[in-house]
């Protein structure tokens, strides 16, 4: 009688025991933790990443089904695994160990038709696996350039990088143009800290100065010219005369008169007696009015003779634009000399053109 008793005891435990599994196999099918559906993806360095969220749709209708073969009911399955959505409350400047707040959107009706439990709509999930970003120094690869000349140069900025994000990085000034020698120029990256790190790039700054240091200045003394550079401008344009006025095909005592009947005389003419009768230098008063900032004149005068005939014709060769580098050499611009200048028969009328039209703009003084 014993030995029967606990044999029926026995049984009963066993029939328990599968009753609770098949239960709780039943009650695991049901229950689903998204967790386990969830990718989150990081992307930038740590501090400054920013996070995205998928769910693994397929392998979630696949759990949910099991092997029921109601159509009716894999059906809702699949509505479900299709519609739910997932977004992240603080998908932004992220780091390792910070609390990734994911929330849920489904239907509380499919979800009910279907007889399943999918937890919680919001859950936290710890940062892992963020990378810790490059660090750079972002103007490493960055080379501003001051061109032209003092008080007008302007700077040009060129990205050098070759990374294909920094590489498209654009980079502004705070004064682009009227730059003076000397001058500090700040330049900025228009990309932020934050913008850089959620790129996987760490730097402390996005500006830096630079100075206009090595720019040329435009010449503004008659003192700043060299003798020896003068003398040969003076000699230059002595030969100037000689060599224009040979030229079979120009006709100088047309160009010193505008009188055309020297157009229609033979034309034999030369230069003799040609000497400089002087030099002066212009510089701009204010910056804001006239178009050159200085001009330097040098004065000849020469007989033009043609046959019998000989006039004395006065001439003025310009130059403009004169500048001095940053260590100190002078350059005046002698490609247009021969072309630059203006010459007549009345001194005052040559002089006039040249130099008291502009005094009102420029000081005047000799070299």
């Amino acid at each position: 009688m014993k030995n029967k008793t606990i044999k029926w005891i026995g049984l009963g435990v066993v029939c328990v025991s599968v009753l609770l599994i098949i239960v709780f196999l039943i009650a695991g099918k049901n229950n689903i933790d998204m967790k386990d559906y969830i990718t989150i993806q990081y992307m930038g360095a740590n501090g400054y990443a920013t996070a995205d969220c998928q769910i693994n749709r397929e392998k979630l209708y696949v759990d949910m089904a099991g092997d029921e073969k109601d159509l009716e009911q894999l059906k809702l399955y699949k509505d479900i695994s299709e519609s739910i959505k997932v977004s992240i409350d603080n998908p932004n400047m992220l780091s390792n160990g910070d609390k990734v707040f994911v929330k849920l959107e489904y239907s509380e009706e499919l979800v009910k038709n279907a007889k399943i439990k999918l937890g919680s709509k919001q859950f936290s999930i710890k940062a892992k696996g963020i990378n810790e970003g490059q660090n750079i120094d972002i103007f490493s690869m960055i080379e501003v350039t001051f061109a032209g000349i003092s008080p007008q140069a302007y700077a040009v900025v060129q990205n050098n990088w070759q990374d294909s994000y920094l590489s498209t990085l654009s980079f502004s000034v705070d004064k682009s143009t009227g730059i003076m020698k000397d001058d500090v120029i700040t330049v900025y990256c228009d990309a932020n800290i934050e913008t850089l790190g959620k790129h996987g790039f760490i730097t402390d700054k996005t500006e830096q100065k630079y100075k206009a240091d090595k720019l040329s200045t435009y010449v503004t003394d008659s003192s700043d010219i060299d003798k020896n550079k003068l003398d040969l401008l003076k000699t230059m344009c002595k030969e100037a005369i000689v060599d224009m006025t040979k030229d079979t095909t120009f006709r100088m005592m047309y160009k010193a008169t505008g009188n055309m009947d020297y157009l229609y005389k033979p034309n034999n003419e030369y230069a003799e007696n040609v000497s400089v009768t002087g030099a002066q230098f212009l510089s701009r008063k204010n910056s804001a009015e006239g178009l050159n900032n200085n001009f330097l004149y040098i004065l000849c005068e020469a007989d033009i003779v043609n046959g019998e005939e000989s006039s004395k014709v006065y001439f003025g060769f310009e130059f403009t634009q004169l500048y001095k580098t940053f260590d100190g050499e002078i350059h005046i611009d002698t490609d247009n000399y021969k072309k630059d200048y203006i010459c007549s028969t009345q001194y005052d009328d040559m002089y006039k053109r040249c130099v008291e039209s502009k005094s009102d703009m420029y000081d005047v003084k000799d070299c």
